[in-house]
């Protein structure tokens, strides 16, 4: 751990300390119509958050 991480750390410990944070999760038949270069965007977005839980983790 170098030395920026280890102040983002204490960056990340004071503001969990003092705030509270609400889980957003991600709405989407907002995009269930809309199409970008032939790709479905709500199925794009849902595979690719699929995968960053798998490869992270859930709390990424």
């Amino acid at each position: 751990m170098n030395t920026a991480d280890r102040s983002i750390a204490l960056l990340d410990v004071a503001l969990r300390r003092r705030f509270g944070f609400i889980e957003l999760m991600m709405n989407y038949a907002l995009f269930d119509k809309t199409v970008f270069e032939g790709l479905p965007l709500d199925k794009w977005l849902k595979e690719l958050n699929a995968r960053i839980c798998e490869c992270i983790g859930a709390d990424a």
